[in-house]
């Protein structure tokens, strides 16, 4: 209660100016002493001085530290001009008395002293708790709404409640290519808590792409990220500043704006990301569900294209004409490349569905490379060559490796002449297995050898050349390495040419 009546009193108190604070306080030394006076208190009461130290305590807990030291003064001169013998001069009887006013002198400076600072102590607590209190409501606000944008307008109110901010706005900086920069305002409210018109956006937005802000404008910046990032911009009233506590609050809201555009770019980020995960998802089942129905009917046409080139000859009836057994070994050749491709797709499409794990065993290293090349024809054979190696068995799965060497050479003889030959190396250590592949093709750019592991992705030689591919051969290769904690890499070599190596753990 007593506290509730203090408060309102200093409330009064500090709408009046320092003149009148000091009037009122010689007004109430006055009063005491008018009552002393008029009811003989002097006589009556053997401490009736207590009665001025009273007055001084009041004075300095309302009036603050100068109106006390002015009433303990005038309390001291009125006490001894008619109080003290010889009464209505200020002159001092005795040293007895001479000492009695001196220490009331004392007593009351320092009363109103202590009074104040209590004052003073009790506004600040006052204060701290009123910025706490404003703090905390701002980010309930804030943190309680359900959309962005509500939540920027939400900082907003906030701030046009400053005394001194006239208007408020946010600006979002997205940072596009090129270097260039693209501003626009999320939300703006004026000191009546409506929108600003389009002109006043367009001068705030000028005034922020030109840095042209003046005093007392304030614009506080919000880095984001290096893709976006935003700026709150207060215009001010002239004659008026913040405050301290409303410089903490201004730096508490400007922070919760952040967060809020950093929730937003967190927000779109991960839309975008599941959007291509999902389109990624989508592609991977259609490429499979497609490449799946393909595989009946190419088998219908290798069949079919296989038994038009034998069939005249097991009847006796000899042979196609030239031109026909041409076109009949092109659907052929066509066909087979066809189905390497639609089986490259399917191979990918299990990998991605964690639908193809290596079964390790114990295999032949020999066995391994010749099925692969069973694969090629003689020609391509006459332009293979195996190296010499000291070791036999290899802990992988048979059928994934010979996968990986197939797609390997299949690659190395694709970007060679006929007159280039293909190398395998096949080396060991401590740790691992190494298949190497080299060729003297038309080789690998340095900055795109990582690359070309990527599904779909041709080097810019290869997109160049007349050599058809869709760029799943490598993919697949280090998708199946990798599956056998493994290591795949592409290196120029020395000469012309790339190299290719495979390094497989011994287990």
């Amino acid at each position: 209660m007593w506290v509730k009546i203090i408060k309102t009193l200093d409330l009064i108190i500090v709408s009046l100016n320092r003149l009148t604070r000091t009037a009122l306080s010689i007004a109430t030394v006055c009063a005491t002493t008018a009552v002393i006076a008029a009811f003989k208190l002097d006589t009556i009461l053997a401490n009736a001085s207590m009665l001025y130290l009273l007055n001084v305590f009041i004075v300095g807990i309302l009036a603050g530290r100068t109106a006390a030291i002015i009433s303990s003064i005038l309390s001291f001169g009125l006490f001894d001009f008619f109080f003290t013998q010889p009464l209505y001069t200020l002159q001092v009887g005795s040293p007895d008395e001479w000492i009695t006013l001196l220490v009331f002198l004392f007593v009351s400076t320092v009363t109103g002293q202590l009074s104040a600072k209590l004052k003073e102590s009790l506004s600040l607590a006052q204060k701290k708790e009123d910025e706490a209190a404003d703090l905390a409501r701002a980010s309930w606000i804030v943190s309680s709404q359900l959309t962005f944008d509500q939540a920027l307008e939400s900082v907003l109110m906030q701030l046009i409640k400053l005394q001194s901010v006239k208007c408020a706005a946010v600006v979002t900086i997205d940072h596009e290519a090129k270097g260039e920069t693209r501003e626009t305002v999320r939300v703006a409210r004026g000191k009546d808590g409506n929108s600003l018109d389009q002109i006043q956006s367009t001068a705030i937005l000028q005034k922020i792409r030109e840095q042209k802000l003046q005093e007392p404008d304030i614009c506080s910046k919000i880095g984001i990220s290096p893709v976006r990032s935003g700026a709150i911009y207060l215009q001010l009233d002239d004659n008026l500043g913040l405050l301290d506590s409303e410089k903490r609050l201004l730096e508490a809201l400007v922070n919760h704006a952040g967060v809020v555009l950093q929730k937003e770019e967190l927000s779109l980020e991960q839309n975008r990301t599941q959007a291509l995960a999902d389109a990624d998802r989508l592609k991977t089942a259609l490429l499979a569900m497609v490449s799946h129905d393909f595989k009946s009917p190419l088998t219908g046409i290798k069949a079919s294209v296989t038994a038009l080139l034998h069939a005249p000859a097991l009847e006796g009836k000899g042979s196609f004409d030239a031109e026909t057994r041409s076109l009949l070994e092109g659907i052929e050749i066509e066909t087979d490349r066809l189905d390497r491709m639609v089986g490259n797709i399917l191979n990918l499409s299990r990998l991605e569905a964690d639908a193809w794990h290596p079964l390790i065993e114990t295999c032949s290293i020999d066995e391994i490379v010749g099925s692969a090349l069973q694969n090629f024809s003689s020609e391509d054979n006459a332009r293979i060559r195996v190296g010499k190696h000291d070791f036999v068995e290899l802990e992988c799965d048979p059928v994934q490796i010979e996968q990986v060497v197939k797609n390997l050479v299949e690659n190395a003889l694709k970007y060679s002449t006929s007159e280039q030959m293909v190398e395998i190396q096949l080396e060991r250590d401590a740790v691992w297995t190494r298949i190497i592949v080299e060729d003297r093709g038309i080789g690998i750019q340095a900055e795109q050898k990582e690359l070309i592991f990527e599904r779909f992705f041709r080097a810019t030689a290869q997109q160049e050349s007349a050599i058809a591919g869709a760029g799943l051969g490598l993919a697949i290769c280090k998708a199946l390495v990798l599956a056998h904690h493994g290591n795949i890499w592409a290196a120029p070599r020395e000469g012309g040419g790339s190299v290719f190596t495979v390094e497989l753990p011994n287990r």
